[in-house]
């Protein structure tokens, strides 16, 4: 099963410089219970946006089956 976890790029503060702790915490329980395609996605970091990577794996023929996307309020439009 393949897994994406997304924190939205933000276009209201891009402050962080790291990955989203939250979303590196659930990474590493589904990698701990035996989910081993699992693929972190922070906006805030990236150079791609969501529906790039989204977008590149339909033409890559190898969508998710699961998209989690965590997004404080002020990005909720983002997501």
């Amino acid at each position: 099963m393949r897994i994406l976890l997304v924190s939205p790029e933000s276009q209201v503060w891009n402050s962080r410089a790291h990955i989203h702790n939250g979303l590196g915490y659930l990474a590493g329980s589904l990698l701990a219970n035996g989910y081993t395609d699992v693929t972190l996605h922070d906006g805030a970091v990236e150079d791609q946006s969501v529906a790039d990577v989204l977008d590149r794996a339909r033409a890559e023929q190898r969508a998710y089956d699961v998209v989690g996307i965590s997004a404080p309020t002020v990005l909720i439009e983002n997501a």
